[in-house]
């Protein structure tokens, strides 16, 4: 039997205590989960509804995998983690990668890293929750996956353009709103000679912004008309 989607036995609460504990690899303290999940608890009973909660996860899980889940949670104490041994957080792989990028003791090391990393990044961190406490390691993760892909592009900018080419076009998937990557792309277009579709870009890049009611840098149109010539100058951003 294949991989099955369990997300539709949860409730929105549920899946927020599994996000949250997600972006915790080490575990937190149920007094953090309370703070966040449930701030105007009974201070009588402050932990009641996390118990609750914790509760009706395990019997939904244990009912649709038929026994194969008993108990996703490890609980020492005060702390609660995901327990390990059942469950794989691609945010955990996604955090010890850039770790790994950041500590490598070479190029290879880092190149390796960051392709795991590029590999690992599918899209915003649960792209479906907007507490607060989201925003930060949402962003962080973006972040990390750009870098990776801006070093990677870096890395091919003189020995295969293509590569690099095809690297930047995935980072402005990521940053539709990046004008920089696009400057880069046209750049890497005119390495190759692909005139056409330098003007493409420029056009691509001025229709996502005017529907986000900005328009592109006059640096970055002059750029363009000046690849599109057969003599120019690759000035830097």
């Amino acid at each position: 039997e294949g991989p099955q989607d369990l997300s539709t036995v949860l409730a929105p609460k549920h899946t927020a205590l599994l996000v949250l504990l997600g972006l915790h690899p080490d575990g937190t303290t149920r007094e953090v989960l309370r703070e966040a999940l449930w701030p105007n608890a009974n201070a009588l009973s402050p932990y009641n509804a996390l118990y609750a909660t914790i509760s009706q996860i395990r019997k939904a899980l244990q009912d649709a995998t038929h026994g194969h889940i008993t108990d996703p949670f490890d609980q020492r104490g005060e702390r609660i983690s995901l327990d390990r041994h059942t469950i794989t957080v691609d945010y955990w792989d996604l955090l010890d990668a850039d770790h790994a990028r950041h500590i490598a003791p070479n190029q290879e090391s880092r190149l390796e890293a960051c392709w795991l990393i590029a590999s690992l990044y599918r899209g915003e961190l649960a792209e479906h929750q907007s507490p607060l406490w989201l925003e930060a390691p949402r962003e962080a993760a973006h972040r990390a996956a750009l870098d990776a892909l801006a070093e990677l592009a870096a890395h091919y900018r003189e020995s295969d353009p293509n590569r690099q080419l095809q690297l930047l076009e995935h980072a402005r998937l990521l940053a539709p709103d990046n004008e920089a990557i696009y400057r880069d792309i046209m750049r890497t277009q005119a390495a190759l000679g692909l005139t056409d579709s330098i003007n493409r870009t420029a056009q691509l890049l001025t229709s996502t912004l005017a529907a986000m009611g900005a328009r592109p840098d006059p640096s970055t149109i002059i750029l363009a008309r000046a690849l599109q010539t057969r003599h120019y100058v690759i000035s830097p951003a």
